[in-house]
């Protein structure tokens, strides 16, 4: 008597189908999970980006403003009265030299203002150089401002000076002696809080007037005494 034949067993239907929606399944779940992975690293880094954007912006400011000099970008003809330092919440103007690597060097004009865009605030600066600046043509329209930091949500600049009694004065939000500088100079900045990024206190001395009054300090030595916060002025980008 021969043998049974052997008989070959196959997959059903049924069967593959549910192996290729088990399949699927680990696919899709590997595919969310690695674009999870993504978009953390993504946010990570942008994250680390925009730090790093405060924190060269913060060491950009500390050299130009420490480095403030006290000479005048405009004289008045009927006083004679000369400008050295421009001041408010949002604004401020005055002569420093620039990096040898961004511009010509010796003497520019500087000016840094908060101005107001759609989604807030932005930091903008502008120089020219001091020979043959017009302090009423100000900067050329075709030269466009350079944007340092934007996405914030309020800030302002305030200033200190020693009173004539010698005592270091509280922080003020406008400048009105034109004719000297500031003996220190702090910029506040707020984000929005959904944005991650910080701004660490920032707070300069300017050596020149510091050397004025024989201090010879660092911003760190000049005290911090009270806050006299507030609110910039709205300036429009133009």
């Amino acid at each position: 008597m021969s043998p049974a034949p052997h008989r070959q067993h196959g997959f059903t239907l049924l069967e593959i189908l549910l192996s290729v929606a088990l399949l699927s399944l680990v696919i899709a779940l590997a595919y969310g999970s690695i674009r999870v992975a993504v978009q953390a690293s993504r946010s990570g880094e942008a994250l680390i980006e925009r730090t790093e954007e405060a924190r060269t912006t913060q060491q950009f400011l500390r050299r130009q403003l420490s480095q403030m000099l006290p000479t005048p970008y405009e004289r008045l003809e009927d006083s004679g009265e000369e400008t050295r330092f421009e001041g408010s919440a949002d604004f401020i103007r005055f002569v420093a030299p620039m990096p040898g690597y961004l511009s010509r060097g010796g003497a520019h004009v500087q000016e840094l203002a908060l101005v107001r865009v759609r989604d807030g605030y932005q930091l903008e600066f502008r120089h020219a150089q001091l020979n043959g600046f017009d302090p009423v043509l100000g900067f050329d329209p075709e030269q466009e401002p350079v944007v340092l930091i934007d996405g914030i949500s309020d800030a302002a600049f305030s200033f200190r000076r020693v009173e004539p009694e010698g005592g270091l004065s509280g922080w003020m939000a406008e400048w009105d002696e034109p004719q000297s500088l500031p003996l220190m100079l702090r910029l506040e900045i707020e984000f929005d809080s959904a944005d991650q990024r910080s701004w660490p206190e920032f707070e300069v001395a300017s050596l020149a007037a510091s050397a004025g009054l024989g201090l010879g300090m660092g911003s760190g030595q000049l005290g911090r005494g009270g806050s006299m916060r507030r609110p910039p002025r709205p300036r429009d980008s133009q």
